[in-house]
């Protein structure tokens, strides 16, 4: 768990940023405040929430469609409106499909192979390398992205430099080469040659 301050220096964004994000998106972020300490606690997911928040952000989205956005990958841990706890905060992913790697590990629980403990801490696993998959494939998806706006940018920069190079050219080649120049020096005619 971490406070703010170490969500805020782990992502490299200010402090006064991810508090706004946490006032602003607070029923995105699973968070404690423990006996006797000052500060309120985040679970880790807290990080991925915040960081899809500011990435979000930067692109140019309004809250409404990063709440959006949220909706679709985080379930809210309460209500925001009422207030009631609604539970951990799972990908959309998780809750639409049941997850094979869960149902060995309540397995295993049942069995006798586990503790519920140890079972519970397998589901977290899972569900974490599940969001990392999902992370992984968004990172993907922006790579490929940035790699065709490059690739764009890159065939106007080369048709630029080559009407660059074409005028160049011109510049240095006569308009007319058969015409004389007035720095070449004029040829003496014959009687010219003769009396001079």
């Amino acid at each position: 768990m971490k406070t703010l301050a170490e969500i805020a220096e782990q992502l490299r964004i200010p402090a006064s940023t991810v508090r706004f994000y946490a006032k602003n998106y607070r029923e995105f972020l699973p968070a404690r405040k423990l006996e006797g300490e000052r500060w309120e606690k985040y679970e880790d997911l807290a990080v991925d929430v915040i960081r899809l928040i500011a990435d979000e952000t930067k692109t140019g989205k309004n809250r409404t469609e990063v709440r959006s956005l949220l909706n679709k990958r985080f379930s809210p841990v309460y209500d925001a409106e009422t207030g009631e706890e609604k539970g951990v905060t799972a990908t959309e992913g998780q809750q639409q499909q049941p997850n094979n790697n869960m149902a060995l590990a309540t397995t295993l629980q049942q069995v006798g192979m586990v503790s519920r403990e140890q079972a519970e801490l397998v589901n977290q696993a899972f569900m974490t390398i599940q969001r990392q998959k999902e992370l992984i494939q968004i990172k993907e998806e922006e790579v490929k992205a940035l790699e065709g706006k490059l690739e764009a940018e890159r065939i106007v920069h080369a048709e630029e430099l080559s009407k660059l190079r074409l005028k160049r050219e011109k510049k240095s080649v006569p308009a007319n080469p058969t015409k004389k120049t007035k720095t070449e020096p004029k040829k003496k005619g014959f009687f010219d040659r003769l009396l001079g």
